[in-house]
Order: C-alpha cells, then structure tokens, then sequence
C-alpha cells in the first residue's frame, strides 16, 4: 500500500479535474492512501464541493492551505507520513516541490498542458523524480525535461461511462469548456446545428452558455456520463472524447480545428490516440464542415450505429482507467526506488 499526498489547486470546471478525480478514484480501488490539498480554492469552498464530498467517502482528506508556496515548509499536513507528493496543477508545483523536499521523500508532477518550461515552475520540474505527461505533445514541449517525462494519457471509468438507453431523436451533445481558442468551433457548431432537422435535439454540458436558440443547456455537469450515455454523438476534444468513446457515442474532434468524426483510420494514423483538435494544420473550424459531416451521421443511420459500436469496442481496449493507474502506480514504485537509492 502507498501513501500518497496529492495537490492540485482547485477544483476547476476542467478535464484536468476529472483527471485528478477519476485518478484518486482508481487508486483508492486498488487500497492505496490518498488525501488532496487544494493550494488555490476559487468562490466556492473546496471541502464542500460535490467532488470532495464523493473524495471523502472515499476515505480521502480534502485540506485547504494558502496560496503562497511558502506556507508549504511548516503548514500541517493531513497525515504524519507518505511515501510521495505528486502534483496535478502548476500552480501548486512549488507548494508540492517543498513538501517533498521536507518530508524527504520523491515528488512526481503531472503535466496537462503546454507552456510549462517557463522560469517559475523549473525549480519543481528540476527536482521531480518523474514527469507525467497526458500526450506526447506535452512531453515534446519540455526539451530540458524529456529523460523524466512519462506519457500516460487520460483514463475512462468504463462502468461509469458505458452505453445507456439512448434518445429517440437522434441528440448531439457538446462536452468540453469554451475559452478563447475553441470560441470559432462552437460558434460554428452552433451554425450548424441551427441547419439541421428540426427534429435533432442538441444539449451543451460546459462552463459556458453557447449562442444557440437549438441548445438545451446543462451548466457543468459532474455526471455528465449520464447524458454521454444516452447521447447519439459527442463533439468536444480530448477527455470528452475519451468519454464518449466509452459511452458508445460517435464523437467528432473539434477544438481549435475540426479533425472529423473518431473512426478506426483516425486513430490508425499515430500510435496515441490525440483528439486535440491541434495540429492538423485544417484551419478553423466551418459550420460547412460540422454540418455535412453531422447531418451524414442523421441520414446514415447504419454509418452511425457502426461508428457508435466501434468506440466502446476501442474505448475498452485502450483508454480504461485501470490501464491508466496501472501505469502511474508503476511511475510511483519507480520515483520511490530510486529514491531509496540516492
């Protein structure tokens, strides 16, 4: 059994939240301790969340400290001893170097976006016995890091998020936050949803509400498998898409570019499944694009029951969650060992 004192620093309305959560989840399954400290709580209290509540009937201990790295040399911790720190946000990455380094024991990070070999967070980096990283893209963006870097990418709960009884009417659900990069997509999702049958229903579960006089909206959903569940298709990126794989949807990338619907020559094309919607060098998205594409998926019914089979069928075999802490458990006994040898 290992102890593990996890950081991250709030719950935000992010797919690097339900990382964190689904994480703490499988490793609690497997009888390892966990207790999280939130570095940076937002408006609403951490400790009342719905997420830390279904944490503590895990048996975790969700602890607020301040936000000044500082505090982090002598703030009492939740238990007396662990065997490592790991930390989920760069903005507790100094808060958990100086943890670790208190308790002498090894400190792994989590890596979620790019941008991260920036002056501040280095001194944590440097001092890391591991990196994780959630694509590959990620671990390329840190070039002075890249021996420690692990790719691990996320991981679905495949009994949460599994196929349900779905609507009559064939329903599009977009999942994901909006900021200012995916604005142009969902605004032409938005277009192109208003072109299509009146008959399709359209529901959004995300931070923001979209211009759509089409759109049923959810708000931040923490059970969004339910809707996932008995959804036709998913549009989103990245672990929305993972999500709606497992839950027998057809799913359509679109971030900063549309890439398409997930069909098995998508995921052929490279060794990691990325559904960023990045890189593809396809420009921004057209509600011409999401258009033909969705409104082949209302008229082929047979195209979509195909693509709906086809990914729970790859969902089960390579984006579980047990695989994922498989791997970073190995990442933990790794960062420990060495520790020990030093």
């Amino acid at each position: 059994m290992l102890r593990i004192l996890m950081l991250t620093a709030t719950f935000f309305t992010s797919g690097q939240t339900v990382h964190v959560i689904n994480l703490v989840r499988g490793l609690r399954r497997r009888g390892h301790e966990v207790d999280l400290m939130i570095t940076h709580p937002g408006t609403m209290e951490p400790t009342t969340h719905p997420y830390a509540r279904e944490l503590q009937q895990l048996g975790v201990r969700v602890q607020v400290i301040p936000r000044y790295a500082v505090v982090a040399d002598r703030v009492p911790l939740p238990r007396q001893k662990y065997d490592l720190v790991h930390a989920q946000s760069s903005w507790s990455f100094e808060h958990a170097r100086r943890i670790a380094s208190r308790l002498g024991i090894p400190l792994v990070i989590t890596c979620h976006g790019l941008g991260l070999e920036q002056q501040p967070y280095r001194p944590a980096l440097a001092a890391a016995a591991s990196l994780i990283c959630v694509g590959p893209r990620i671990a390329q963006s840190l070039p002075s890091f890249r021996k420690k870097a692990v790719v691990i990418g996320n991981g679905v709960d495949l009994e949460l998020f599994r196929p349900g009884v779905r609507e009559r009417e064939l329903t599009i659900l977009y999942a994901g936050r909006v900021d200012r990069w995916k604005r142009a997509g969902v605004l032409a999702l938005c277009q192109a949803v208003e072109q299509m049958p009146k008959d399709v229903r359209f529901w959004v579960a995300s931070n923001r509400r979209l211009p759509s006089q089409r759109a049923q909206h959810l708000g931040w959903v923490t059970d969004v498998h339910r809707y996932m569940a008995r959804a036709h298709v998913v549009v989103g990126t990245g672990r929305a898409i993972r999500e709606g794989l497992a839950a027998g949807a057809a799913c359509l990338v679109l971030g900063r570019e549309y890439h398409g619907p997930v069909t098995p020559e998508y995921v052929g094309k490279t060794r990691f499944p990325d559904f960023s919607g990045l890189g593809g060098h396809q420009g921004e998205p057209t509600p011409a694009a999401l258009y033909r594409d969705l409104m082949q998926l209302y008229r082929d019914r047979s195209w979509l029951q195909e693509l709906m089979a086809f990914g729970r069928r790859y969902a089960t075999l390579h984006l579980g969650l047990d695989a994922m802490v498989a791997a970073t458990i190995d990442v933990y006994r790794d960062a420990i060992a060495s520790h020990e040898r030093k």
